[in-house]
């Protein structure tokens, strides 16, 4: 608790060998905070070849009080990352990245499916002011049972991937495992081979407001923000591009009582549903 971390070069982290379980394979974590940590910032350090630069994960005791709370990470930099370059695991809450930068995925191991810029499980987490470029498969991805409350903002998504088999390339995805009550304002994302914001499915409550989105879909056919089976979503004051194989928004499923206003949309449609 009360600790900090910082100006550290970290790079090539290994597996570590299953001898003597319970150690898993495949780990390879750059900074791993646990526990009871709280009150914890990570600034100005690099990572380089780590399958997560920092994560979190682990709770105990009564009330979950043993869990990771009030983590910053502040003005690092992760490069070439194969699974996903900043995480988050359940039930921590309440950790931010301002000024990071994901730069640069690597193929995929068989193990993994993308090597994505910001992975959030957490609850009421923020990813601000950073920079995800070159992702494979999705920028920011906010999945996991507790996930709720997330705020992305003021961030550049730029020149996302999509994976084999022309899937995702996604700048920011929400999960369908219930992630909701989030804020998506004053991001710029561009040049993403699949949409700028997508889910899958059941996701409520979502604001998506002062964004700045081109050139996108161009090799994963769909709309530039399309959300399937979402309720009360407010989309305001965006400024859409063409997208190229697409409309400007996408209303699919079974959603409703969305608001769409205030929003300028370029392209030949700006929205179906």
């Amino acid at each position: 608790r009360n600790s900090a971390i910082s100006g550290c070069y970290i790079h090539h982290i290994n597996d570590i060998v299953p001898v003597n379980p319970p150690n898993p394979a495949n780990e390879r974590y750059g900074i791993a905070i646990g526990g009871a940590s709280q009150n914890v910032s990570v600034s100005g350090c690099r990572f380089s070849h780590t399958r997560h630069a920092v994560t979190t994960g682990g709770s105990s005791g009564k009330n979950q009080n043993g869990e990771q709370r009030n983590i910053t990470v502040a003005n690092c930099t992760s490069m070439l990352s194969d699974t996903g370059y900043f995480d988050t695991h359940q039930p921590a809450e309440n950790v931010v990245f301002i000024g990071c930068v994901a730069n640069g995925g690597i193929s995929a191991t068989p193990a993994t499916a993308g090597a994505y810029g910001f992975q959030m499980r957490a609850r009421n987490c923020s990813i601000v002011g950073c920079s995800v470029l070159q992702a494979i498969g999705r920028g920011i991805m906010i999945f996991g049972p507790v996930s709720s409350g997330a705020v992305i903002s003021g961030n550049m998504i730029a020149n996302v991937k999509a994976l084999p088999g022309n899937k995702a390339g996604t700048g920011i995805y929400f999960d369908s495992g219930g992630t909701s009550n989030h804020s998506v304002t004053g991001n710029v994302i561009k040049n993403c081979e699949g949409p700028a914001i997508d889910n899958g499915g059941a996701n409520n409550d979502i604001v998506i407001s002062g964004n700045v989105i081109q050139n996108v879909s161009f090799v994963v056919q769909g709309a530039a923000i399309r959300l399937r089976n979402a309720a009360r979503v407010l989309i305001t004051g965006n400024n859409v591009g063409p997208s190229a194989q697409g409309p400007a928004i996408a209303m699919l499923g079974s959603s409703d009582e969305w608001q769409i206003m205030g929003n300028n949309l370029g392209g030949g449609m700006a929205l179906v549903g």
